[in-house]
């Protein structure tokens, strides 16, 4: 319960944190091009990455031989 409680509150600053970094950056006026243009390339190639991790996650799991093993 209190692994998915922390959980939940990094996630939420994360994104708040996340969120204000997008509005100086994309939004300000104070960045450079270039400034813009790699944060949206880092951006969007972590969402491919983390997308690509959990389609193959998804896809194991259903044939992972270890999955109902209790510790």
């Amino acid at each position: 319960m209190s692994a998915r409680l922390g959980l939940f509150f990094l996630v939420l600053g994360l994104v708040v944190y996340g969120g204000y970094i997008v509005y100086v950056l994309i939004i300000g006026d104070d960045s450079s091009l270039f400034f813009k243009v790699s944060f949206v390339a880092i951006f969007v190639g972590s969402a491919i990455l983390f997308s690509s991790v959990l389609r193959q996650r998804i896809r194991d799991r259903k044939t992972d031989r270890y999955k109902d093993v209790q510790a």
